[in-house]
C-alpha cells in the first residue's frame, strides 16, 4: 500500500504530476492519498487513467468540505484492515492541524468516529465501518421496492403509518451539514430501521427464508451495539460473533440489494 500526503497534486514537469513520480518509483495495489489543498476537477483529471485501487481523502477549500473518493472497485478485507490501523493514528493528527472535522458528510463523519476506536475496538470498527455503503444500497432497494409495490405516493403512506419514525428521520437529517444532499426521510434511517421499520413491514424484498430471518435477527440483537456511539462501549465483540455479522451483512448487500 502507497501512502501519499501532499498539499497539492502539482505539475513537477511539463508531462508529469507528483503523483506521477510516485507511480513510477512504487508499485502497489492500493494507494491511500490525503490531499489537503486540492479541487476535485484537478483530482479527476489527475487520477483519469489510474487503475490500482485508490481511497482519496480530499479537502476541497474552496467549498470547505471533505469528501472521501473510492476511485475504483471495493478493496478486500485485509487491505480495509491495513488502512483502518493507519488512519486511526494518523487522523486525529491530521484534524488537529486541519480542523474540517464540521464541513464531513455525515458518512464519512460515522467512518472517521469509528476509526479513533479502531485499536480498542478492531472487529467492532470493520463491521461498523461497513455499514453506511450497505445503508446506502438498502435505501436504493428500498426506494424501487416501495415506488413499484405501493406507488408514487409511497412516502404519504409510509408518513401516515409510521409518523413517529419519519419525524425522528427528518430531525436527523435538519442536524446534518450535508443535509441538502438527502433525497428524503429514508436518508435520516439506520440499518436496522431500514430493515425492520420499513423493508420488512412494506416490501417484498425479505423473502420469507429461514437465512433472511437468521441474518435479520442477527442484526436486531447487535443493533445497540451497532449503532451507539463507541465511546460507550465497554468490550469488542468476539470472533465468532465477528464472523456472523460480516455473513448478515455480505446477505444484506449481496442478495437483497441485487
Amino acid at each position: 500500500m502507497a501512502i501519499l500526503i501532499s498539499p497539492y497534486i502539482f505539475p513537477t514537469s511539463t508531462h508529469s504530476t507528483i503523483y506521477d513520480e510516485m507511480k513510477r518509483l512504487l508499485y502497489t495495489k492500493v494507494n491511500l492519498i490525503i490531499l489537503i489543498k486540492e479541487t476535485l476537477p484537478t483530482i479527476a483529471e489527475t487520477f483519469r487513467y489510474v487503475a490500482q485501487r485508490t481511497l482519496i481523502y480530499l479537502l476541497d477549500e474552496k467549498e470547505e468540505k471533505f469528501y472521501l473518493i473510492q476511485k475504483t472497485p471495493s478493496i478486500s478485507t485485509e487491505e480495509v484492515t491495513l488502512i483502518d490501523a493507519f488512519l486511526s493514528k494518523f487522523l486525529p493528527i491530521m484534524e488537529h492541524e486541519f480542523p474540517v472535522s464540521k464541513t464531513w458528510p455525515s458518512e464519512l463523519e460515522r467512518y472517521l468516529e469509528n476509526i479513533k476506536y479502531y485499536n480498542k475496538f478492531p472487529r467492532l470498527v470493520t463491521i461498523r465501518n461497513r455499514i453506511p455503503e450497505i445503508e446506502r444500497k438498502l435505501r436504493e432497494t428500498i426506494r424501487h421496492a416501495l415506488e413499484t409495490q405501493l406507488g408514487p405516493n409511497w412516502k404519504e403512506q409510509i408518513k401516515e403509518k409510521k409518523p413517529n419514525f419519519v419525524r425522528k428521520w427528518e430531525n436527523k437529517i435538519k442536524e446534518r451539514p450535508d443535509k441538502e444532499f438527502a433525497k428524503d426521510f429514508l436518508d435520516g434511517a439506520t440499518l436496522g430501521e431500514l430493515l425492520h421499520e420499513i423493508a420488512k413491514p412494506f416490501t417484498d424484498i425479505i423473502k420469507k427464508d429461514k437465512a433472511a430471518e437468521g441474518h435479520l435477527a442477527l442484526i436486531n440483537k447487535y443493533r445497540n451495539v451497532l449503532e451507539h456511539p463507541l465511546k460507550d462501549q465497554e468490550s469488542d465483540i468476539d470472533e465468532k460473533t465477528f464472523n456472523k455479522l460480516q455473513i448478515a451483512l455480505d446477505y444484506i448487500e449481496k442478495v437483497l440489494c441485487t
